[in-house]
């Protein structure tokens, strides 16, 4: 009886659907036939906004906002009118006519595209830029009335769209991005042909700080178009290029929407709805903490700015704990909120702002690196924290090289007998002769290896730099021999060895912390687009162990106190509110150029928390970046010291 029932119901429910289908297909082809048929429907596209990238404390350094962008059709090549009338009406645009914009007219750097461009209309480039404007204004009948600087804005325009309308280039023109309210309203109203308004997402920098590792936005380029398009981008996406906007693109960009508008035949709005609505990207907290970067940042800027021959520098920051970077700052640098506009500035600064030199340099390292040869010594029973080696000046071992330390090549001093503490202190290039001669290049190579120099940092940001080791592959790879008395000045830093300052910063931490290597980090949590939900937590990864005897650790960091405590360096530290350990170097690059400075260190002395890395190219003394040490470490005193356990 009860499965007879429920049929029943089942049948008249089913009825009633049918019902109901039927009578809206007839009020759609019977009823509302002729105002079906006269309506029209158009997607557009909804970008979503991206997701926000923010420090270890939640300080947002990236945000993002909805713009209005402006891109315009090839259909408009050739009328001048409207043409002109854009230029009017739309700020400057960007074109990439490898001609400068302003008298005489010369050559930027051409490129492929160009070449085929002038190829398809049998063009020849001349010698000069102005001959060349006049000739493709004539290929779009342009009138020649008009001013060199007119003319030179019409045929980049035209250069831009016929990219477009040949095939060279296959996304879209943008012409202007993030356009005012008052453009948006008047080109709403009054629209121009060709130009067509697009809602994006744009981003916003709340601190001009960490460029380089932020990284910057730009349109996908032809060469991963296709991959982007098969991952749902449309053609006019922008994307991250370069640093934390490249590496966490997946993450960040979240899925566009479509919105449909149904209008009447008449252009009447009749409805509208979201066929798919955008969901936003997810939001990246990084392991740096906004104070310290601005701090390093700003302390390195004023260093080299007030130098009279540094040319650039970086420094990096990691917890010693952990691998996590806390700052990696690069000088000359710039500036994302105008990196569109200050490009072709920037890409022909012969400074190369835009190179990370925290990541992307390799420096070498000089006496910073007698903290491996000590290393390597103390463990394979060499010398003990206390053997005491002659300083005579001059290291006659080999008759050649007999290499000389500065202070008996400017004065003809000596120090006389050293241990380990006196000669890290006094920077003994003699003792460190003797030393690395004695305990062989293989073992100094191991150790300086287990300790991440030469090899990845394990950080997510594709453009880390290796380096490479002083060794006899190193100098066959290079073509160049390798000589017994090349380990001399390998053991002091010099020869082939050649470290970015990130590596530099995790040797030291690996020093402070007694030997453990942790693969370095910059991401420290992922959050859903709303907040919510943690998505990801990270989490220390060991590289290396490297079991070293508690009694060469404790030789290692005293004698990297006893750095701190010298005449030279005492004062500038007494000020702060712990003891640190340190080491300075001075690389040689050149016969008449001033030697790269290299600072590194670790806080506080006692517990230590975090390691640093300095270099400045061209700095001179590496003592001499002790002031810039320590203004950010006082930083570091006043407003960090927590943020190392987060």
């Amino acid at each position: 009886m009860i499965a007879k029932q429920r049929y029943i119901i089942g049948i008249c429910t089913f009825c009633l659907i049918l019902f109901v289908y039927s009578f809206k297909l007839y009020d759609l082809q019977i009823r509302n036939y002729s105002e079906t048929q006269n309506q029209v429907t158009q997607t557009k596209p909804v970008k979503a906004l991206r997701g926000d990238i923010l420090d270890c404390n939640g300080t947002v350094l990236v945000g993002s906002k909805i713009s209005h962008d402006i891109s315009l059709s090839s259909s408009i090549l050739s009328d001048q009118e409207t043409l002109l009338q854009i230029i009017e009406t739309l700020p400057p645009i960007y074109d990439s006519l490898p001609i400068e914009e302003e008298f005489p007219y010369a050559y930027r750097k051409q490129n492929d595209t160009f070449l085929s461009y002038l190829k398809h209309y049998n063009i020849k480039a001349p010698h000069n830029g102005a001959d060349l404007l006049y000739q493709l204004a004539q290929v779009y009948h342009f009138n020649l009335d008009d001013s060199l600087v007119t003319t030179r804005q019409l045929v980049g325009l035209s250069y831009e769209l016929d990219l477009r309308r040949l095939g060279l280039v296959s996304t879209p023109f943008i012409a202007a991005k993030d356009i005012d309210q008052t453009l948006f309203t008047a080109l709403s109203a009054n629209k121009l042909d060709g130009v067509t308004i697009h809602t994006n997402s744009k981003r916003e920098y709340p601190y001009p700080i960490a460029s380089h590792l932020l990284g910057y936005m730009g349109q996908i380029d032809e060469s991963s178009l296709t991959q982007y398009l098969s991952q749902g981008y449309s053609m006019d996406s922008t994307i991250g290029k370069t640093g934390v906007e490249q590496r966490f693109e997946k993450i960040l960009h979240g899925t566009d929407g479509l919105y449909a508008v149904n209008t009447s035949a008449e252009g009447i709005h009749i409805s509208s709805e979201y066929v798919e609505k955008a969901v936003a990207g997810d939001h990246i907290s990084l392991s740096i903490s906004l104070p310290l970067q601005t701090a390093c940042e700003e302390a390195l800027a004023s260093f080299i700015s007030n130098s009279t021959h540094a040319k650039g520098g970086a420094i990096a920051i990691v917890n010693v704990h952990s691998g996590a970077v806390l700052s990696l700052a690069s000088y000359p640098t710039y500036s994302l909120s105008s990196f569109s506009q200050d490009y072709n500035t920037l890409i022909e600064n012969p400074n190369n702002p835009l190179f990370d030199r925290a990541l992307q340099g390799t420096y070498a390292p000089g006496s910073t690196f007698k903290i491996i040869t000590a290393i390597a010594a103390l463990e394979k029973g060499i010398i003990t924290e206390d053997t005491k080696i002659l300083d005579t000046g001059k290291y006659t071992y080999y008759s050649y090289p007999q290499p000389q330390s500065y202070l008996y090549r400017t004065k003809g001093e000596t120090l006389g007998p050293l241990n380990l503490s006196e000669a890290m202190a006094h920077s003994c290039n003699v003792y460190f002769y003797d030393v690395g001669r004695r305990v062989g290049i293989e073992a100094i190579n191991y150790y300086a290896k287990q300790f991440g120099l030469g090899e990845p940092t394990g950080i997510e940001l594709s453009q880390s730099a290796v380096g490479h080791i002083a060794s006899p592959d190193t100098s066959n790879s290079l073509g160049q021999a390798w000589y017994e008395g090349n380990t001399l000045s390998a053991s002091i830093g010099q020869e082939n060895n050649l470290f970015s300052p990130l590596q530099l910063a995790n040797y030291i931490a690996a020093v402070a912390n007694g030997g453990t290597l942790y693969q370095s980090s910059i991401l420290h949590r992922v959050w859903s687009y709303d907040y919510k939900t943690l998505l990801f937590e990270h989490y220390p990864v060991i590289s290396s162990t490297t079991h070293l005897k508690p009694s060469t650790i404790t030789a290692i960091k005293n004698a990297m106190l006893s750095v701190t405590q010298t005449e030279t360096l005492a004062p500038v530290f007494k000020t702060l509110p712990f003891q640190i350990g340190a080491k300075t170097g001075s690389a040689q690059v050149g016969t008449h150029v001033e030697s790269n400075a290299v600072f590194v260190c670790f806080a506080p002395f006692d517990d230590p928390e975090i390691a640093m890395a300095i270099v400045v190219e061209e700095g001179g003394a590496g003592s001499s970046l002790a002031s810039l040490a320590k203004d950010i470490l006082m930083i570091y005193a006043d407003t960090c010291t927590q943020e190392t356990e987060n």
